[in-house]
């Protein structure tokens, strides 16, 4: 595809008919791809006994009535997307956050859990999530429909015992008590306190290895950790993620389910499938390599095809970039200005084709104007 018509289609990119769009309907440009996402993704899989919900942040800096600021996020504005992920990183179910997440006698975050787990409840699995979410009342809804709670939980949420909250422990000391409902809160200091809820666990502890030598950790404490990597396994795309330069809030959004999450799943069903641990780099190179060879050569009839030519920076001994005019830029000017006006208002690059010649700089405009001979309408 020319550079020029990929710009001009990401130019028009749109998910859903503006004309169509419902009153009041915050979402309607993206959530068709998110209830395909969705959809898909529950046909693929059968998720196991323990599934964690966490949030996400989509970078982005424009004028947008839900974006979020979220201090302790590396990107702190953006717009927050909650997550369902499986062992290995597979995303399940997404929903995001547009600001109207309250139903009358739930909290935000309850409401969010109950939704989002709609599907997965009544089956004996066990949901882990972070202090944001933990409530005495969600776990006790959780456990009406046969699903267990586990996490973190603040201190000033309601139905907390007393004694467990302002208990003053040492290091490596735990308290727990348990209501009427079975729902059990501890509290175990380490280097400070650590305030847990769960309906599978008790104040048991397990040995574990650490650099100090071996210790003593609640068998809770270690669950959590573990199943809480979940979502931070899905967020590898991050490393390195597609997201481009765009005051369209959808298209940030649209670029990172299909080329982030949706490319994660991709590769946990790969590696299941096929028994490999192959990265998400290499399954990334992978992927770019097989959408090329599938699709129609764009120049057949050409003597000299773009797929021969590469674009390169030129670099002097020391490792920096050299720059220079460009040759067919500084051709053209001096032809139709004169020499003169050529030398100050020809731009300098860093460019040189390797091609055709390493000493010559030429810029992308000339590149494609010099290897390409069919363009595409």
């Amino acid at each position: 595809m020319a550079r020029n018509r990929f710009e001009l289609l990401l130019r028009m990119f749109h998910l859903a008919n503006n004309e169509e769009c419902p009153f009041n309907d915050r979402l309607h440009k993206i959530q068709c791809l998110v209830d395909m996402l969705n959809r898909n993704a529950s046909l693929c899989i059968v998720p196991e006994e323990t599934i964690c919900i966490d949030e996400t942040m989509i970078p982005f800096r424009g004028r947008l009535s839900f974006r979020q600021y979220i201090k302790g996020k590396r990107h702190k504005f953006g717009m927050k997307i909650y997550k369902v992920c499986l062992d290995g990183g597979f995303t399940y179910s997404l929903k995001i956050n547009c600001g109207k997440e309250k139903i009358e006698g739930q909290s935000v975050a309850e409401s969010i859990v109950m939704e989002m787990l709609q599907p997965l409840l009544d089956d004996g699995r066990t949901l882990y999530a972070d202090n944001w979410y933990i409530s005495v009342a969600l776990a006790e809804n959780l456990q009406k429909r046969s699903t267990d709670l586990v996490g973190t939980i603040q201190k000033n949420k309601k139905g907390l015992s007393k004694t467990v909250v302002d208990a003053k422990l040492k290091r490596g000391e735990i308290i727990a008590r348990q209501n009427q409902n079975k729902v059990v809160v501890m509290k175990w200091h380490d280097k400070r306190d650590v305030l847990l809820l769960s309906t599978k666990h008790t104040d048991e502890q397990k040995e574990v290895h650490h650099k100090e030598g071996p210790r003593l950790k609640p068998s809770a404490i270690i669950d959590y950790n573990t199943v809480k990597a979940f979502v931070d396994m899905s967020d590898m795309a991050a490393y390195s993620n597609s997201l481009r330069k765009s005051i369209k809030w959808y298209r940030k959004l649209a670029c990172e389910f299909i080329t982030g999450t949706s490319v994660v799943n991709a590769l946990y069903l790969y590696n299941k499938i096929n028994n490999k641990k192959t990265s998400i780099t290499t399954f990334k190179e992978n992927l770019a390599m097989q959408l090329f060879e599938s699709g129609e050569p764009l120049h057949p009839n050409a003597e000299n095809p773009v797929e021969e030519h590469r674009l390169t920076e030129k670099m002097d001994n020391e490792g920096k970039h050299k720059r220079g005019r460009c040759k067919s830029c500084y051709e053209k000017n001096s032809q139709q200005h004169g020499r003169d006006y050529a030398v100050k208002n020809t731009k300098r690059i860093t460019y040189i084709c390797l091609s055709c010649n390493g000493n010559i700089f030429i810029c992308t405009e000339c590149f494609f104007e010099k290897h390409v001979f069919k363009k595409i309408k």
